[in-house]
């Protein structure tokens, strides 16, 4: 409308230009050129009013007088009737963030989901959710929506799917070993939600999960009690390993003992101690006799 308005400015101003320049008695070559320059001018802006650029990532979405084209302008450059006006939707990945963080989300302040567990608590959910329009039916989402789809369609859904599927667990579930299993649910409640508004999902990301103060403190406390039970579990049943060792140590010296004790007999034991004392005379120190069971006579013949 810009360049129309300048087309209309620069023939009024021709033809104001060429009328007094008649009627002052300019010869009629000049009012014609100034006319045709004119017109020169009306033409080009008219052409660069009918010209419009589609950006990378997005399609055009053209309406004239209410009436919306049923065909989607890709990227490029693109001439159109003057008139009509040319909204942009993006059809690249989009994230809508919603968060306890004033400055994470699209929103300022505490912009997170406030879902109850399946045992009345209330839990605090951060999430950012990826997803894109399907270029093919941005007419469709135009006529039903206009060119904002975030706060009219997205968030909405991201909403819904993440307070009704956080129902189905507890709080304990949903703050410790159900997160995945969770964010696993909201992305199927979600992808069918956004599939029926020609929105494609791609990612969901549960970023946090926080309940009320004191259920985190008293889940926290539970927590630490659960992992001191399991360390004194894994420390009993050390100290058992450790007992059985012992006892299995002692059966087999006791066993060792018995077999050596029963083995003994007089005889070999009285050769024992006759090699020992054999040894000892081998030195020089000592002459052995054999005292024929009795005593044994020991005889110091070292020298001098």
């Amino acid at each position: 409308m810009f360049y129309l308005a300048i087309i209309v400015l620069v023939l009024t101003l021709g033809v104001g230009i060429a009328l007094h320049l008649f009627v002052a008695g300019i010869p009629p070559a000049v009012p014609k050129a100034i006319m045709a320059a004119g017109t020169v001018l009306a033409a080009l802006f008219l052409l660069i009013s009918s010209a419009t650029s589609v950006n990378a990532g997005y399609v055009g979405v053209e309406t004239l007088w209410g009436k919306v084209n049923s065909e989607a302008l890709p990227a490029g450059i693109h001439f159109i009737n003057p008139f009509a006006e040319v909204s942009f939707l993006p059809i690249r990945t989009q994230n809508y963030t919603m968060s306890a963080v004033s400055t994470e989300g699209q929103k300022a302040g505490d912009d997170s989901i406030k879902a109850i567990s399946n045992n009345q608590l209330q839990m605090s959910i951060d999430c950012t959710v990826f997803y894109r329009l399907d270029s093919a039916f941005a007419v469709d989402v135009f006529k039903t929506n206009g060119p904002e789809v975030n706060e009219k369609v997205a968030r909405p859904y991201i909403r819904e799917a993440l307070y009704n599927s956080a129902q189905n667990y507890s709080d304990m579930e949903l703050w410790t070993n159900k997160r995945a299993a969770y964010t696993h649910d909201v992305e199927g409640v979600l992808k069918a939600g956004l599939a029926t508004r020609h929105l494609i999902l791609e990612k969901v990301l549960v970023r946090n999960i926080d309940p009320p103060k004191e259920v985190k403190d008293a889940i926290e406390n539970k927590m630490k009690a659960d992992q001191d039970a399991q360390k004194m579990v894994f420390v009993l049943a050390k100290e058992t390993q450790e007992a059985q060792r012992k006892k299995i140590e002692a059966e087999g010296t006791a066993a060792q003992n018995n077999i050596i004790t029963a083995s003994l007999s007089s005889a070999i034991l009285e050769n024992k101690r006759l090699d020992v004392l054999r040894q000892i005379g081998e030195k020089g120190n000592l002459i052995i006799t054999d005292s024929h069971g009795g005593a044994t006579p020991l005889i110091n013949v070292a020298k001098k």
